[in-house]
């Protein structure tokens, strides 16, 4: 990757997001070359994403496969539903 911009890449992944485009990896021009640039990613994405849908108000975490790999989604405000 040339440049490293998170804001970006974000923007690519709301893109993909919008367009239920299912994502295996970034494109090679966005490749990111450590941890410090994959959390500023997801910290964008996450901003983001609550200009669209609400800010965070809470965490979906999960074991997502047999091999115990943990994920960590925001839940934003217009997605909640209480009953």
């Amino acid at each position: 990757m040339q440049h490293f911009n998170a804001l970006n890449i974000a923007n690519w992944l709301v893109h993909q997001h919008a367009n239920q485009t299912p994502v295996s990896a970034l494109p090679k021009d966005m490749a990111l070359s450590n941890a410090r640039q994959a959390v500023a990613v997801q910290n964008e994405f996450v901003r983001l994403k609550a200009q669209q849908c609400g800010d965070v108000v809470g965490w979906k975490i999960a074991v997502a496969l047999y091999l115990a790999s943990h994920l960590a989604m925001p839940i934003n405000a217009k997605t909640v539903v209480m009953f």
